[in-house]
């Protein structure tokens, strides 16, 4: 429009400056000058055809001038002619003169939006004397983009559909400035820089030359869940800046995508075992513009259906009460599941983790099998027991418990005679039941054939939780006593003439082995005597076995041997006895006389007691008590070839005897006279010998060896010890001698050493100490043992481990020979007394002679003694740190400082307990905010919670400084480190939830109360924005200010009346803490009471 009228004034323009060139007058070019006003340009200095034209822009600051007249008579006067275009009512021109100088001055405002006021064409004379000078100026409005656009938009409120992206929406905004859209660049911007990612503004289409249409397009996909109501503030801007500015809102209908949403969820619950619980759980429908009904159920990897249920339409969770000891279980983890009642794929899964707390409501319990065992006697051995164990199915402390032996009701204190391995245990523990002292246990001792042990296991934390057993123990008899000889040395004394059969007498031995039977053995090669091997009973086994005269004292050895022999395949013992028969003579020997060799001759006349001859007679017999007398009656004498009457040599000759023996005498036959006394030099009292026996060595005892000092009998006087000190023969001086003469004689007697000493063990350390890192090959220590016999090989032991278990033999070793036990680790085993096994007892096995064992022909001597390994504890664990799901600390946002949580936090460490490589500080590393945490927390926040360790073993975790503020999850790093060397660390992560407080009551920031809301009445639509009264502007949403955290900083408005005004309208939350006032339907206009409440 603008331009064809334009082009009209052009060529009405032309028109009349061709009648003006007709004029002549003195008025020279350039007819007007710049009077250097911004903002008035020329559009060209060419005046010939007698106009100049000018552009000039609107809004130029009043009066301003024009252009200056280029006329420096003074005859004449510029004059302001007639407007053929535009009114100068609405220019306000006027002519001026300053100085001598002319110019025109505007002084009404100029706007391009009054159409009147854009062109401009009027004339200016100047009248001389001589003529009149004419020229015309041509003004053309220039505009500038200076008034505010203004936006409208329909349909009101915008719609669109969520999840949809690059989608161009029917919302049309139009936007209209007053100054024209010709050159002129419209953008539209949305106030928010969140939201202005979201949209943009497409154009649509102009509507006449002062609006432009554009359409909203959604950049990317609108989620309803998120935000419901977009309250747009639009900005419309035109070339020149100037900004006008609209409030749309964009309501995001929601369309079916998500699942439930939890508002109340369980994720985690700690209560004690044995109680009934009740947790509400409630879910709404994620979709919420569409808010379905909301079911729910449980998933389980492990069934714990029995007790654990759920309300499918209420979300009440029921837990009966749970025995978390039955169960061995105190952590229960499962999926609450929330799901649309008409679509069940529409679900959501929560994990969730019940923590049932022990309670101290159990004692130790003794799993004991057998209740009845038979152990042999004397043994050093573990008491086989197919379980010995105790049990304690509660937590903690609650758990730890002692293990001891006790007396059972008896006067006899069986339990010193064994041990408990370990004595203390920890919920379940293994123990072994070890014999260590063996003299106890004697079978022939009748008070320890069976007995009973009481075993009590005692609670630590509770000395009322006591429990005990009582384990009865028959010992097995077993070859382990040797026979004892009622005396060392019998002597019996016997006739010589004994025939064969007759008794002597009955050798007894006893053994207090029980059933155990004593074999007798005669040693030598002596057959005058028998033994009953059965009975001892000794007798004459040959007739005309003993002859005083060839031997007057036997001896024997006698050996007794017991012949028990049962499953443990024992060594059989032996005793030795000495036996001494002494040989009775008998008058039975005829006597033997000498004569001598030639013819006696006496001269007559001889004098009284004259030699005539000796004779000598003998008698084997110590009683022969011989007697010589001449037989006269047949004695005769002869002379000259011719025998002669008796009466004439009949007691010529005498008999005297030499000495007084009564087996060997020596007489003389003396001639005598009637008249003539003879006697011997050598007669009675001075032929008696005597024998006397001196030790020529160095002996322990000098009667030893005894001579019979008129029979010259040796006897052995009492034991002959060869051992202690070593003697390997006696050497004695026999003096024989009557009352004047002696004669010396020596003689040796060899001793034969007899295996009849123990091994004796020596001290050395029995209790040894090593770590339990050691390697094969390292020497544990050595047996120290002696034998006191003599001679090898009575006197040569051999060591051997004594119960080969396969944990004994695939572990230690022994040398035989020198008794060294050295660590043999094979078939995989190892030593770590970390996995339940401190120490081992080994026993050890000492022989003598054990070349000839169990042949029957030697005594073989044994001993027993034992090695204590204690393993030490090298520090080779690190603290084992409790499992995350154990370990789910909680608190509360108004816990104040030092609260401490209720779960201790315990790492094991399975090292020796009670020493540095097991006492365990705790550190807290770090401390971060979780990912579910909803808001940046504030800072600092690194010293949020701290832990502390108590007794070395236990952690406390606790509020370090106020929580308000820091609600939510958060994630800590806790370092558990040991005080052994190496040190040993470890390091877990785990999870602690700050449950929000509601601190604050809610305050309403709109509407203010009392106030009156006016509301448009024709733009009412129901169930969206209102209008206030102005119909041009939204209705503010309701706020609310809450700063807690969680559910406790979101606000719900609801409605009330006293007058029933609240079912007119409803409240649309949008966001946690704005709502939207909404009318269910059309309203007449009236006025409406509702209260507003939170």
């Amino acid at each position: 429009m603008l331009c064809i009228n334009l082009n009209f004034y052009i060529i009405l323009l032309i028109l009349l400056s061709q009648q003006i060139q007709e004029l002549a007058c003195k008025w020279e070019e350039p007819y007007f000058l710049s009077a250097n006003t911004e903002g008035v340009t020329f559009v060209s200095n060419n005046t010939s055809l007698g106009i100049q034209m000018l552009n000039v822009r609107e809004e130029l600051p009043i009066p301003y001038k024009l252009v200056e007249i280029n006329y420096k008579e003074s005859v004449g006067t510029p004059t302001l002619g007639a407007f053929d275009i535009g009114d100068n009512s609405l220019l306000g021109a006027q002519l001026i003169s300053e100085e001598q100088r002319w110019f025109i001055i505007i002084g009404k405002r100029q706007d391009y939006e009054n159409v009147q006021q854009q062109i401009y064409f009027f004339q200016i004379y100047i009248k001389d004397s001589k003529e009149i000078g004419e020229q015309s100026i041509f003004i053309t409005l220039k505009n500038i983009f200076d008034n505010q656009p203004l936006i409208s938009y329909k349909p009101s409120p915008c719609r669109a559909e969520e999840l949809q992206a690059n989608y161009q929406t029917n919302c049309t905004f139009t936007v209209y400035d007053p100054d024209g859209m010709v050159n002129n660049k419209i953008r539209l911007k949305i106030n928010n820089n969140q939201e202005k990612s979201l949209f943009e503004f497409v154009p649509y289409g102009n509507i006449g030359p002062y609006s432009k249409q554009y359409q909203m397009k959604i950049l990317k996909a609108l989620h309803y869940e998120e935000k419901a109501f977009y309250n747009l503030e639009v900005n419309a801007f035109d070339a020149h800046n100037n900004s006008g500015n609209i409030y749309a809102i964009l309501e995001v209908i929601d369309v079916p995508n998500l699942p439930p949403v939890w508002m109340r969820p369980l994720t985690t619950a700690t209560f004690n075992e044995k109680e009934e619980k009740f947790f509400n759980l409630h879910a709404i429908d994620g979709d919420t513009g569409i808010n379905k009904s909301i079911c729910y159920k449980l998933e389980f990897e492990n069934d714990y259906s029995q007790f654990i249920s759920i309300n499918h339409f209420t979300g009440q969770l029921h837990v009966l009460p749970i025995d978390r000891d039955i169960l061995n279980q105190e952590i229960f983890h499962f999926y609450t599941c929330a799901y649309k009642c008409d679509n069940s794929s529409w679900l959501i899964k929560d994990e969730t983790i019940l923590i049932v707390q022990d309670i101290n409501d159990h004692k130790p319990e003794i799993a004991l099998s057998p209740k009845l065992v038979k152990i042999p006697e004397s043994k050093y051995l573990t008491v086989p027991l197919n379980e010995f164990s105790v049990q304690d199915l509660d937590l903690g402390s609650n758990a730890s418990y002692t293990i001891y032996l006790s007396q059972a009701n008896v006067a006899t204190d069986y339990a010193k005679a064994f041990s408990l391995t370990p004595d203390n245990g920890y919920q379940r523990t293994n123990f072994s039941l070890n014999v260590v002292n063996t003299e106890l246990l004697d079978y022939e001792n009748e008070q320890w054939r069976e007995f009973v042990l009481r075993i009590i296991a005692q609670e630590i934390g509770n000395l009322s939780h006591t429990t005990f057993v009582e384990l009865k123990i028959e010992l097995i008899n077993w070859n382990d006593e040797r026979p004892v000889f009622e005396l060392e040395l019998y002597e019996v004394s016997v006739e010589e003439t004994i025939t064969k059969g007759e008794n002597l007498m009955r050798l007894q031995a006893f053994d207090r082995d029980i059933g155990d039977q004593i074999r007798y053995f005669l040693l030598g090669n002596n057959t005058a005597v028998a033994i009953d091997p059965f009975t001892g009973l000794i007798s004459v086994s040959n007739t005309q076995a003993f002859d005083y005269e060839r031997q007057s004292l036997l001896y024997f050895q006698v050996l007794a041997r017991d012949s028990l022999i049962t499953e443990f395949n024992e060594t059989l013992h032996y005793s030795y006895a000495q036996l001494l028969i002494h040989i009775v003579d008998v008058n039975d020997e005829t006597p033997i006389i000498k004569m001598p060799r030639f013819m006696a001759n006496i001269t007559e006349n001889f004098p009284s007691s004259t030699l005539v001859a000796e004779v000598e007679a003998f008698d084997p017999d110590s009683t022969a008590n011989l007697k010589f007398q001449i037989n006269w009656s047949s004695s005769y004498a002869t002379k000259r070839g011719q025998e002669v009457h008796q009466n004439l040599f009949k007691g010529f000759v005498i008999i005297q005897n030499e000495t007084s023996c009564t087996n060997d005498v020596k007489v003389w036959i003396t001639a005598t006279t009637r008249n003539i006394e003879a006697f011997d030099i050598d007669g009675p009292d001075n032929n008696d010998i005597i024998f006397e026996l001196r030790p020529l060595t160095s002996l322990p005892a000098t009667d030893l060896i005894i001579i019979e000092n008129t029979t010259g009998i040796l006897k052995v006087n009492g034991k002959i010890e060869c051992d202690l000190p070593k003697i390997y023969a006696l050497e004695y001086e026999v003096t024989v001698s009557d009352s004047k003469y002696k004669t010396k004689g020596k003689f040796l007697i060899s001793i034969i050493d007899v295996n009849n000493r123990k091994p004796i063990v020596d001290k050395f350390p029995q209790q040894v100490f090593i770590y339990e890192n050691a390697s094969s090959g390292f020497l544990l220590g050595e047996i120290k043992a002696h034998d006191d016999d003599r001679d090898s090989p009575h006197n040569l032991l051999t060591y051997t481990i004594g119960d080969y278990t396969p944990n004994i033999y695939n572990i230690f070793e022994i040398d035989t020979q020198t008794g060294k036990i050295r660590l043999k680790l094979r078939n995989g085993f190892i030593l770590d007394r970390d996995s339940g096994v401190t120490f081992y007892y080994i026993p050890i096995d000492i022989r003598d002679n054990s070349f000839h064992q169990n042949t029957g022909y030697e005594v073989i001597n044994h001993a027993t003694t034992f090695l204590n390994v204690t393993l030490l504890d090298v520090n080779d664990n690190a603290p084992q740190m409790p499992d995350k799901l154990q370990f789910l600390p909680e608190f509360s946002e108004a816990n104040p400082k030092n609260t401490i949580y209720k779960a201790d936090f315990i790492a094991i460490d399975r090292d020796e307990p009670n020493t540095l490589n097991s006492r365990i500080t705790y550190k807290l590393l770090e401390i971060r905010p979780d990912g579910n945490n909803s808001y940046e927390p504030l800072k600092p926040y690194d010293d949020l919670f701290t832990i502390t360790t108590v007794h070395d073993r236990v952690g406390k975790l606790l509020v370090n400084r106020s929580l308000k503020g820091f609600y939510g999850f958060w994630i800590i790093l806790i370092q558990a480190s040991d005080h052994g060397i190496p040190e040993q660390k470890n390091i877990s992560s785990y999870e602690v939830y700050v449950r929000p407080f509601n601190f604050h009551m809610p305050v309403i920031r709109y509407p203010v109360a009392g106030k009156t809301l006016r509301i448009c009445q024709s733009l009412q639509e129901a169930y969206r924005p209102l209008y206030l009264a102005d119909c041009q502007r939204r209705l503010n949403l309701f706020e609310a200010y809450d700063p807690d955290g969680n559910k406790y900083g979101d606000v719900t408005f609801d409605l009330d009346s006293d007058v029933g005004d609240d079912k007119h309208f409803q409240m649309i939350k949008l966001s946690r803490n704005t709502s939207a006032l909404h009318v269910k339907k059309i309203l007449p206009a009236g006025s409406y009471s509702v209260s507003l409440y939170h």
